[in-house]
């Protein structure tokens, strides 16, 4: 058995050496745009999100001010009287302030449910009989 001869090997021609390096720039370049528009996706789904929860907020505070008003509409039948308060209505605050005289009365009702979510109403009543003249947001 004799021996096998190796040729002396090749080392890779500047051709070669410059396609590798052009390969590398270009997917390089690919990646980073590639992590660019996954950046751009990511941060257009929490801003979606965040104008979700917004929304969110601000219709449990239309909802917390109106179940205010009904506490008052209710206290205020039940006593002609009632010049409102503080209603307690968790889990936020809600001030009601009656005016008016004689048979008709103005209700207002200011729901806070956090420092920045603040919801007003405003109600006309006749007492008798008892019946919603107006309701304004």
């Amino acid at each position: 058995m004799q021996p096998k001869i190796h040729g002396p090997r090749r080392s890779r021609s500047a051709n070669d050496k410059r396609k590798g390096f052009i390969l590398m720039i270009v997917l390089l370049i690919m990646g980073a745009l590639l992590s660019v528009i996954a950046i751009k996706l990511t941060l257009n789904a929490l801003t979606r999100v965040e104008n979700a929860q917004e929304a969110l907020r601000g219709t449990e505070n239309e909802i917390y001010a109106e179940s205010c008003m009904q506490e008052a509409l209710l206290r205020l039948r039940r006593d002609a009287g009632y010049l409102g308060g503080v209603v307690p209505v968790a889990p936020g605050t809600c001030t009601v302030a009656v005016t008016g005289a004689g048979n008709e009365r103005t209700i207002d009702a200011t729901g806070v449910l956090a420092p920045s979510y603040t919801y007003r109403l405003k109600v006309k009543v006749t007492l008798v009989p008892f019946a919603v003249v107006t309701w304004d947001n």
